[in-house]
Parts: structure tokens; C-alpha cells; sequence
């Protein structure tokens, strides 16, 4: 999400794209796709590294994001499998 109501941020592998929309219409699109926080969903395929100290997800250009402590385990069943 951005710090605009209803602005999303996508963030690919060439390029960053902002539109107007709700997470929740994404997280359902595809099962690669899941809600790590109230503020992201993230692509499991795209998934470096999971940092459970930090609560934190690597991604393969160096960005990261956050991931609640409600959903870690979850993300971890998914990543496992």
C-alpha cells in the first residue's frame, strides 16, 4: 500500500506500477499469491529468504517486507510446501 487511501503499490521485477485498489481483491487471484501483513501481499515464487527474528521477507532485489507475527507460521507452512 502507499500513504493514499486505497493507492497500491505493485511492485515487479522491471518496474513499479500504483493504481487504485483493495489487497483483498488480490490475495484471492492466485494461490502463489499471499497476505504476509495488512499492508502486503507478496508472490511465494519470488520469496529469497524469511528472517523470523526480524519478521522480515527477502525478495531477489534486495527489497524487503514485513510480516506479522499472526501470519509467520502460515507463510512458513506455504513456503514448505
Amino acid at each position: 500500500t502507499t500513504g493514499i487511501a486505497h493507492k497500491l503499490r505493485l511492485v515487479s521485477k522491471n518496474k513499479i506500477t500504483e493504481f487504485y485498489g483493495e489487497l483483498s481483491e488480490f490475495e484471492n487471484i492466485d494461490t502463489r499469491l499471499f497476505r504476509c501483513h495488512r499492508s502486503f501481499v507478496v508472490n511465494l515464487a519470488n520469496i529469497v529468504s524469511i528472517d523470523r527474528t526480524n519478521r522480515l521477507i527477502m525478495f531477489p532485489n534486495k527489497d524487503e517486507c514485513n510480516v506479522s507475527r499472526r501470519t509467520m507460521k502460515e507463510l512458513l507452512n506455504k513456503m514448505n510446501q
